[in-house]
């Protein structure tokens, strides 16, 4: 077990969404010159290894962009949108290689799933199909989490008819309270819950992760709710009533409409979020009954060279 961390951060990630009463606050927009840029760097990249968009980027308007807006997300605030993106110029193959060499120029893009799947398509395949166990291929409601990877990506393609509504909330936030209301929690939060991903392979769990954790003086959270009820299962080791009390005070905390901050992502609209700093979640929708008209997202996860995290 790591050090425990026992006094409240002061760090730009620790924000309430009430601390944002415009979206200006957190969103860049891409301009002509971005796009031009970007455009022209998709055409060059055909072929080439992913670590070529950071040559191509480097010098550019979106390369100046992407720096800053990589800046936010790991030693700022933790999360930005980006708007403007064109989706409806680009066939669907276009849009996925112009939005992984966005991923690329930000660090290391990364397999979501067993099959090696680098752009996840977050969409509702109905719930007749197996697969439709994992949350983000339904309709339903989302409850708070955090994603694999250091960076995560949703870039909207297609809204719903309604609802879906976007959430996210402050882990450090969320740490701050434990501390001043429950600092008998610490202990369970750094010993950490055991945790197998839906599709994993493999024989039965047995160590575990912590949710959150503390090592030269950054404080990181990593909490996958779905993950730990699936490892716990399949372990045979049940969680204890501390255990899950633990679980169910932070997925309410994150949900607190003084703390959470909603967001309705436009097509064109990507939004970046620092796994370590932001639970992310969503409302549940309605959607169209036209395959071609159905809410799409596509997500992106993504490694940084160091693990971005907050400093005590």
């Amino acid at each position: 077990m790591s050090t425990i961390l026992r006094t409240p951060l002061n760090h730009p990630s620790v924000w309430r969404g009430s601390d944002f009463p415009a979206d200006s606050v957190w969103s860049m927009t891409l301009t002509s010159d971005d796009l031009a840029a970007l455009e022209s760097a998709r055409e060059e990249a055909a072929g080439q290894p992913a670590h070529v968009w950071k040559t191509l980027l480097r010098d550019t308007p979106a390369g100046s962009l992407l720096d800053r807006l990589l800046r936010d997300l790991t030693q700022g605030r933790g999360f930005v949108v980006l708007r403007g993106l064109p989706v409806e110029k680009y066939t669907a193959a276009e849009l996925e290689d112009l939005y992984f060499g966005l991923g690329s120029y930000l660090g290391t893009v990364i397999p979501q799933n067993s099959t090696g799947e680098m752009i996840g398509r977050v969409t509702d395949i109905g719930a007749g199909s197996d697969a439709a166990r994992r949350g983000y291929l339904t309709r339903g409601a989302l409850s708070p989490h955090s994603d694999v990877g250091d960076l995560v990506g949703l870039l909207c393609v297609r809204k719903a008819r309604t609802g879906g509504l976007s959430l996210i909330v402050s882990s450090t936030t969320i740490y701050n309270h434990i501390l001043a209301d429950h600092p008998e929690y610490l202990e369970v939060l750094y010993e950490g819950y055991i945790e197998r991903w839906l599709d994993s392979t493999g024989g039965a769990p047995v160590s575990r992760n912590p949710i959150y954790d503390y090592t030269g003086g950054h404080l990181s959270c990593c909490f996958h709710p779905s993950a730990i009820r699936n490892g716990h299962a399949k372990s045979g080791i049940a969680l204890t009533p501390l255990e899950l009390d633990v679980m169910q005070y932070i997925q309410a905390l994150a949900m607190r409409p003084e703390l959470r901050l909603e967001m309705d992502l436009r097509p064109g609209d990507i939004q970046f979020l620092n796994n370590r700093l932001i639970l992310h979640s969503r409302f549940a929708f309605e959607d169209y009954d036209e395959p071609e008209r159905k809410r799409l997202l596509l997500r992106m996860w993504i490694n940084l060279p160091e693990t971005p995290a907050a400093d005590s």
